[in-house]
C-alpha cells in the first residue's frame, strides 16, 4: 500500500463537496500566489457536479486559472455525454467564468489509435501527455491524460461516492489489478481520497 494515500470520508455527499471545494480552491489561489497561475485537471462524469457548484463561487481570480479535463469520452461538446459541456455549464459558470479552459476533444472521428494504450498510459516514464483510451464496454472512444502527467502535480484528489466505489478503492489499495491502483501505488505524489457514502 502506498503510504502517501490519506483517505477523508464525510457523513454526506453535500460536506464532501464544501469541503473538497474549499480545498481547490486554497489549492488553486496558494498556487496563483506562488507562480501566478494554477491549473485545475477534472474528472467528468456525474460525481464532482456538486463540487463544481460550490467551486464556481469561489473567490480566487480565475483569470489566472486554466481548467482541463484529466479525461474525455471522444464526443463533440453538443453530446450530453460530453465531459467538456459538463464542466462548461456547472463549473464556469459565476465566478469562475473568468477561468480558461482547455478542452480535450478536437474535431477529428477518432482518437488517434495506439498499441496498448492502458499499459502506455499507466506507464510512469512515459513521454505522452494525453493519450486514446478504448475500453470494453465505454461506449465511445476516450481520451485521457497519461499517468505521468496526472501525477505532475502539486496536489491529487480522488473524489469518490457510494459503497461500491469504496469497496473498489479498497480492492485497488490492496493490489488488485484496477487502472486506479497505478495511482494509488506510484509513490511520488500525494493522494488525497474524499468519499461519501
Amino acid at each position: 500500500m502506498n503510504a502517501n494515500v490519506r483517505e477523508h470520508n464525510f457523513e454526506d455527499r453535500l460536506s464532501l463537496a464544501d469541503a473538497l471545494a474549499h480545498r481547490l480552491a486554497a489549492d488553486l489561489a496558494a498556487g496563483i500566489a506562488e507562480r501566478g497561475r494554477a491549473v485545475l485537471a477534472v474528472s467528468g462524469g456525474s460525481t464532482p457536479k456538486t463540487v463544481f457548484a460550490v467551486l464556481a463561487r469561489a473567490t480566487i481570480d480565475w483569470s489566472k486559472v486554466t481548467v482541463t479535463l484529466v479525461d474525455e469520452r471522444w464526443v463533440p461538446e453538443s453530446d450530453e455525454r460530453s465531459n467538456a459541456r459538463m464542466v462548461r455549464n456547472l463549473l464556469l459558470k459565476q465566478n469562475a467564468e473568468a477561468a480558461t479552459f482547455v478542452p480535450l476533444y478536437v474535431d477529428a472521428p477518432t482518437p488517434e489509435e495506439g498499441l496498448d494504450r492502458l499499459a502506455e498510459a499507466l506507464d510512469l516514464t512515459g513521454k505522452a501527455s494525453v493519450l486514446p483510451m478504448r475500453a470494453d464496454g465505454a461506449g465511445e472512444p476516450r481520451i485521457t491524460l497519461s499517468l505521468p502527467r496526472l501525477l505532475d502535480t502539486r496536489a491529487l484528489y480522488l473524489h469518490i461516492e457510494g459503497e461500491d466505489k469504496k469497496a473498489v478503492l479498497a480492492r485497488a489499495l490492496a493490489g488488485g489489478e484496477y487502472p486506479i491502483g497505478a495511482v494509488l501505488r506510484q509513490d511520488g505524489t500525494d493522494v488525497q481520497v474524499y468519499w461519501a457514502p
